[in-house]
C-alpha cells in the first residue's frame, strides 16, 4: 500500500511544479510583452530619426538649390548688364559712324558745289 506521506508528498510536488509552471508562463508572457514594446518603441524612434534626416537632407538639397539659383540669377544680371553695355557701346559706334559719314557727305557736297560754282575769270 501506497503510503499516505508519499502521496502527499507527491500531491505537493505536482502543486509547486503547477504554480512553478504558471509563474514561468507569466514571466515568459512579461517578457514577450517588453520585447514587443522594446521593439516598438525602437522601430517608432528609428522612423522618427528617419523622418527627421529625410527633412534635413530635404532642407540642405533646397538651401543648396537655392544658393545655386541666386549665384545664377547673379550671373544672369551681370550678362543683362554686360549684354546691354554692349548694345549700348555698339549704339554709340554706329551714331559716331553716322555723323563721320554725314561729315563725308557734306564735305563732298561743299566740293561739288564749289566745283559747280561759276568762277571769275
Amino acid at each position: 500500500m501506497p503510503d499516505s506521506n508519499s502521496s502527499n508528498d507527491l500531491q505537493r510536488a505536482l502543486q509547486q511544479i503547477a504554480m512553478d509552471l504558471g509563474d514561468l508562463r507569466s514571466a515568459i508572457q512579461a517578457s514577450e510583452q517588453r520585447t514587443q514594446e522594446f521593439v516598438r518603441d525602437t522601430v517608432q524612434n528609428s522612423e522618427l530619426q528617419l523622418t527627421k534626416l529625410v527633412r534635413d537632407t530635404e532642407t540642405n538639397l533646397l538651401n543648396a538649390f537655392f544658393l545655386f539659383q541666386e549665384h545664377e540669377k547673379i550671373q544672369f544680371q551681370r550678362l543683362k548688364v554686360d549684354s546691354g553695355n554692349a548694345s549700348r557701346a555698339g549704339e554709340l559706334r554706329i551714331d559716331n559712324l553716322e555723323q563721320r559719314i554725314l561729315e563725308l557727305e557734306r564735305r563732298v557736297l561743299r566740293r561739288r558745289d564749289d566745283d559747280s560754282a561759276p568762277r571769275p575769270s
